[in-house]
């Protein structure tokens, strides 16, 4: 890891200039957390968080106050805001290092200490998630052991998991996350904990479990992840219409192109219900699912049977679904059903609905050569 990797990005650029202003004014200053894991992954990181000595007063008054916001003051967190030369505002989280207290709520630490670097990274999640990178020596620092863990490919929690989810409930369903986004291998004595605080999981908010899956249907590889919930007994408590078979058949049912967006992997997972449409409404309701989502799902799945279907049935019957405007949700779900079909099915429909969207409107959809207002002026009743 080098700065040039930071500089490829307008925010990794703000990240370094952040850096040296801090350091420049007698402070302590890394990168820290998940751009440091990504950066020596190759990936790259949507956002770089930046860790300090300087308390969040210091911190505002080396910035100053037009340009920072308190944004997280009570845990030592500070947003500076930098202008770029497209106009737009770069946003830059700064935390103050620190250790935290206990953890009523299963969620939130009811207090934090300021302290030193090697406290910050005792009091993060994973060994993972626990590295520094200063980039005026170019070195990254590890007090956790992350490094090691990187090169096992394996998701640890930093002390004792036992300790780790306790804190924080959440953390079970990040470690099961972090195991299909990047491919890992969850440690033994991190499942363990698992499943023994599996049920405690119920005290996190439907929107905050909602938001995990939704990174974890959408991730390269879900079995890894799901696999993990299914030895743990987590997914009892976050999927409770799911099993074993369900969740094989999903990790199986994959796009050609690989995963889409939350809403196409949220219609790969329904289809593997015959009974879908009574499970939308359970999840719209336990993970705080917007209408549009739950909608465009529905329309997916309900439509793509026309899809796959198109150059067999009249065009009367398929250009009311062409001309909505979700008809590429159902395109992404036939071409998905054709790729995972044990048996003979007509190949070519999606490709036929994708070049009717390339006809002029008013062929695809052209105007009523006669409405209700004309029959009605011509002396018609309703």
């Amino acid at each position: 890891m080098n700065n040039s990797v930071l500089c490829k990005s307008a925010a990794g650029r703000e990240s370094l200039r952040v850096i040296e202003v801090l350091k420049g004014a007698g402070h302590i200053a890394y990168l820290a957390g998940g751009c440091v894991r990504d950066s020596l992954l190759g990936k790259k990181p949507k956002d770089f968080d930046v860790a300090t000595d300087a308390v969040p007063d210091q911190v505002r008054e080396i910035f100053g106050r037009r340009h920072t916001l308190p944004i997280g003051a009570a845990f030592g967190v500070i947003a500076v805001v930098a202008k770029q030369p497209s106009r737009e505002y770069l946003i830059t989280e700064v935390a103050t290092f620190r250790s935290d207290g206990d953890y009523a709520d299963g969620r939130r630490p009811d207090s934090v200490r300021f302290g030193n670097p090697e406290a910050d990274a005792m009091r993060r999640d994973f060994t993972i998630n626990g590295l520094f990178y200063d980039p005026e020596i170019q070195q990254v620092i590890d007090f956790v052991g992350g490094l090691e863990d990187l090169e096992q490919k394996q998701i640890r929690t930093i002390r004792s998991a036992d300790d780790r989810f306790g804190e924080d409930r959440l953390r079970m369903l990040r470690a099961v996350r972090f195991a299909a986004t990047l491919g890992y291998r969850i440690d033994d004595a991190t499942l363990d904990a698992i499943a023994t605080h599996a049920p405690a999981i119920t005290v996190v908010s439907g929107e905050r479990i909602g938001a995990e899956l939704r990174r974890l249907f959408c991730a390269a590889n879900p079995r890894q992840g799901l696999q993990a919930m299914i030895q743990t007994d987590l997914y009892r408590h976050v999927l409770p219409l799911a099993d074993a078979s369900r969740m094989d058949w999903f990790c199986g049912f994959r796009h050609p192109e690989g995963p889409g967006d939350f809403i196409d992997e949220l219609a790969a997972w329904l289809a593997g219900n015959p009974e879908w449409r009574k499970e939308l409404p359970d999840l719209v309701d336990r993970w705080r699912l917007s209408n549009q989502e739950a909608d465009h799902a529905q329309f997916a799945m309900e439509h793509a049977d026309t899809v796959i279907a198109a150059g067999k049935l009249p065009w009367s019957q398929v250009q009311p679904v062409v001309i909505d405007k979700r008809i590429h949700r159902s395109v992404h779900h036939a071409e998905r059903i054709i790729a995972n079909s044990k048996i003979d099915i007509p190949q070519d429909g999606p490709a036929k609905v994708l070049d009717a969207l390339t006809w002029p409107r008013d062929r695809l959809d052209p105007p009523p050569l006669i409405d209700g207002g004309d029959l009605q002026q011509m002396g018609y009743k309703p």
